[in-house]
C-alpha cells in the first residue's frame, strides 16, 4: 500500500469543488456524481488517494 499524500488529496477535493457548476449540477445526487467520476479521472492521485477522496466526498454527502 503507498503512502497517502494529504496534501495532495487535499488539493484534489479543492479542485473539485472549483471545478463544479452549481448551475449544471444543481441537486445534490448531480453533484455527488459529478464529483465521483472527477475523483475517477485525475490522473494525479493513486488509486489509494482516490479511494481516499472518495471516502471524504461520501461523508461530505451523508452517505457514510
Amino acid at each position: 500500500m503507498t503512502a497517502i499524500r494529504k496534501d495532495i488529496v487535499r488539493a484534489a477535493y479543492n479542485r473539485v469543488y472549483t471545478l463544479m457548476d452549481t448551475t449544471i449540477y444543481d441537486t445534490l445526487d448531480k453533484a455527488h456524481e459529478f464529483k465521483t467520476k472527477t475523483i475517477l479521472v485525475d490522473e494525479s492521485l493513486t488509486n489509494d488517494e482516490k479511494l481516499e477522496q472518495h471516502y471524504i466526498v461520501n461523508i461530505v454527502f451523508g452517505i457514510i
